[in-house]
């Protein structure tokens, strides 16, 4: 269940998750890491009673999710030499528990699985410190003196800027720091109450049977059309299949060699078999890729919350994490780190690429027909009828017109990517 941890010497406000067995000793120890409050000076009320005794169960409280437990600080005074008393600590201001504290806390850690998983998850670099006193206690002193350090660092930089509220540069800078602080608290709520988004999502895979050979198909709606390796096509004895007129390239994130096209072989999805058609493209992390061509003719359903694909009048469950090919998540990874700030992985690449089906230069006369008839109409949108003398490179230029293009429609798709000739191409295609 959650709690609302609130405290009555500041407005600081904790959501934690806890269960009926913890114990209201644990409960203080892992507010006391929250907060730098000592758990000795903790006294907790709920509904207007202080909840005594650290032995019993928070169970013994009745607590429902999401009540709300008030944290008074007991008094603690130290002898000065002045005779008077050290102050006393409030969250995110607190001092440096003694060690006696910690120890005492960290046997509580021990004592309570629960209460360590909590902990291992919050502060990770803690994990391995737990069993070593020494250890634990300078970890957690170390990580009291950085928020404290950070906490007071920003303090400082917000009253010198509010010194000065008028001045243009540091309203910027208020509203950045304030931006940082929202960023930061989403960050803190997600990791909290919605974890699994930082994890990985584990892509869709199915096994099925092509041409009588077993295959595992990831399932992309987003890809227009199937696509199938070489690798695969060879193995699934269909080389002889290939209609090399279909052959051409491929533009999206990156190019690929488009080798020709099956146009009808079986393939066994579930209990059934069904004919399907293939696109021949080279470089691909995948063997098979069932495309929306195919999703879409046999009205197919991905069913996530029985993780199970739904294809025709057949169901074939979706595979394991452990059962997808290592192939296709190591080259996923190195995609994503050759692109870094670009939002491109492989199965876009792969639907991208899959849009542009062939190169009109070997196509038949229809499909030529065809993308020559959307390159015109997108010329044909534009405010000039002729267009002026090109910036862009040469190149570029020629391989849109290899393509089947007229030099005015590849220089208009040009300009309307800034200069990305594989943008171009795909515009060109579409």
């Amino acid at each position: 269940m959650k709690l609302l941890i609130t405290f009555a010497s500041n407005d600081t406000v904790l959501n934690i998750e806890v269960s009926d067995e913890m114990t209201l000793g644990d409960l203080k120890a892992y507010i006391e890491i929250e907060s730098s409050v000592a758990s000795a000076l903790q006294v907790l009320v709920y509904k207007t009673q202080p909840m005594e005794n650290d032995s019993l169960p928070l169970s013994n409280w009745n607590l429902e999710s999401d009540d709300v437990i008030v944290v008074v600080e007991r008094p603690r005074e130290l002898p000065s030499a002045t005779g008077g008393t050290a102050p006393t600590p409030t969250p995110g201001r607190g001092t440096i528990p003694g060690a006696a504290e910690l120890e005492a806390l960290r046997n509580q850690i021990l004592n309570d699985p629960a209460l360590r998983s909590n902990i291992e998850q919050r502060y990770p670099q803690l994990r391995d410190a737990i069993d070593n006193p020494t250890r634990f206690r300078e970890l957690m002193s170390t990580i009291e003196n950085e928020r404290r350090q950070q906490q007071s660092a920003a303090d400082q930089e917000m009253a010198r800027l509010q010194q000065d509220p008028d001045n243009e540069e540091n309203q910027r800078r208020i509203l950045e720091l304030i931006q940082q602080e929202a960023v930061m608290e989403n960050l803190q709520n997600a990791l909290e109450h919605n974890p699994e988004v930082f994890g990985n999502v584990t892509m869709l895979f199915v096994d099925v049977l092509v041409n009588g050979h077993k295959v595992k198909a990831f399932v992309d709606s987003g890809a227009q059309a199937t696509v199938i390796s070489p690798e695969c096509v060879e193995k699934c004895s269909m080389t002889h299949l290939i209609d090399k007129r279909f052959q051409g390239v491929a533009h999206g994130v990156g190019t690929a060699k488009i080798l020709g096209r099956i146009h009808s072989a079986p393939i066994k999805v579930g209990d059934s078999f069904y004919p399907c058609s293939f696109t021949v493209m080279e470089g691909k992390s995948v063997d098979l890729l069932l495309g929306l061509d195919m999703l879409r003719r046999y009205q197919a359903n991905i069913d996530l919350k029985r993780n199970v694909l739904v294809f025709g009048d057949s169901e074939c469950p979706f595979l394991s994490e452990a059962e997808i090919p290592r192939i296709f998540e190591e080259q996923a990874d190195e995609a994503a780190a050759r692109s870094e700030g670009r939002s491109a992985s492989t199965s876009s690449s792969i639907s991208s690429s899959a849009g542009a089906r062939s190169s009109p230069a070997t196509a038949s006369p229809v499909a030529r027909a065809a993308s020559a008839a959307t390159a015109r109409q997108l010329s044909s949108s534009q405010s000039s009828a002729t267009s002026p003398p090109s910036s862009f490179p040469d190149a570029d230029i020629q391989n849109l017109m290899n393509l089947g293009f007229s030099r005015a429609e590849a220089i208009t798709a040009l300009r309307q990517t800034g200069g990305n000739a594989e943008l171009a191409a795909a515009l060109l295609f579409q």
